[in-house]
């Protein structure tokens, strides 16, 4: 996978990912920075946040998401009614999100 080949370039250059932060949602769409350190300074990348999760956990980095972000989350519209069955699934994704812990990103597969 593409994830995979740019983790092992920047290991060969040896950059270190240091961190992801998902920083904002404008118009339901999600906006992401890869932190990486190289020589000892700091570069920050824009990224999908989809890319830089990938990459992050590839790299055993921390994914941050700011307040801010979950919060408007919370408030987006996709246009569509919701159906009980819709609300019960999105109700089950949020909880299992909520209890998701740092170990549990190390379980899935690439």
């Amino acid at each position: 996978m593409t994830h995979d080949l740019l983790n092992e370039i920047l290991k060969v250059l040896k950059v270190e990912v240091t961190r992801v932060e998902i920083h904002d949602l404008r118009n339901n769409t999600f906006f992401a920075n890869l932190h990486l350190l190289l020589n000892g300074d700091a570069i920050i990348v824009d990224a999908r946040p989809s890319d830089a999760i990938a990459i992050a956990l590839r790299a055993g980095a921390p994914i941050f998401v700011e307040n801010r972000v979950i919060e408007k989350s919370r408030n987006i519209d996709f246009g569509t009614k919701m159906t009980d069955l819709d609300r019960l699934k999105k109700e089950k994704l949020s909880e299992f999100l909520e209890n998701l812990s740092p170990e549990d990103f190390g379980k899935y597969k690439m």
